[in-house]
């Protein structure tokens, strides 16, 4: 009966992440369509963790599109085992109703405040336990979406668990014109152009994790995610 109720308690929740995440796939799908998306380098996506997905947003496109992004590189594990996946989202989606809503039933989602603060800190050791339990956290390294495209300082949080746990990073990376088609300060997206996703390849930033880490090595492990990022 265990194993029934287990099966069943999955399946709903299967469910309620097709009803939640259906109309922003929707919205992905349109998007897809008027430019073009493409995704290149999913070969390189691990098949198991841990690791940490690194993922930028620098415009209203890429933030929206997140969950088509995460559906076409990571769409086996949210589905076969969505309690190992834990993703962190901009704070300010928790003001709006849907994005709650949404945030609150279709998986392990967290708060993600720029740098650092509040509780942050108590959800990146959810995000610790995840990976030393072979999962996978994502999250948006810069912790915040640009006004300018250019990129933002990064924050604490991937460099951090990267250095307590030695997972891999894998950045999940658009190209630049997603930015020119929808900055954060435009009230519509222009119509028209092509962008590109893509899955770079795992890198680790420590030999073998850190029982504690000191403001040097998280400035080298964060210039070494700068590097990665910025090749692709």
């Amino acid at each position: 009966m265990k194993r029934i109720g287990k099966a069943l308690r999955h399946l709903v929740a299967n469910i309620l992440k097709v009803v939640f995440v259906s109309p922003l796939l929707l919205l992905a799908a349109a998007f897809r369509f008027l430019y073009r998306f493409r995704v290149q380098g999913v070969e390189n996506m691990p098949k198991m963790g841990p690791f940490i997905v690194l993922f930028p947003e620098i415009s209203v496109i890429s933030n929206i599109s997140a969950n088509w992004a995460f559906w076409m590189t990571l769409r086996r594990p949210l589905l076969k085992t969505p309690d190992k996946v834990l993703s962190f989202a901009q704070e300010q989606l928790w003001a709006l109703p849907y994005f709650r809503t949404m945030m609150e039933k279709v998986g392990n989602l967290r708060p993600l405040a720029p740098h650092g603060a509040g509780q942050f800190s108590l959800h990146l050791l959810e995000g610790y336990k995840i990976l030393k339990e072979k999962g996978i956290v994502t999250m948006n390294p810069e912790g915040d979406m640009p006004w300018d495209g250019r990129p933002l300082p990064l924050g604490s949080g991937a460099a951090w668990l990267a250095l307590h746990t030695g997972a891999q990073l894998v950045p999940l990376v658009w190209s630049n014109d997603v930015y020119d088609i929808w900055p954060r300060w435009e009230m519509r997206p222009q119509l028209g152009g092509r962008v590109t996703l893509t899955v770079g390849a795992p890198f680790s930033v420590c030999d073998a994790p850190l029982p504690e880490t000191s403001e040097t090595d998280i400035a080298r492990a964060n210039a070494r995610i700068r590097a990665e990022l910025d090749r692709l």
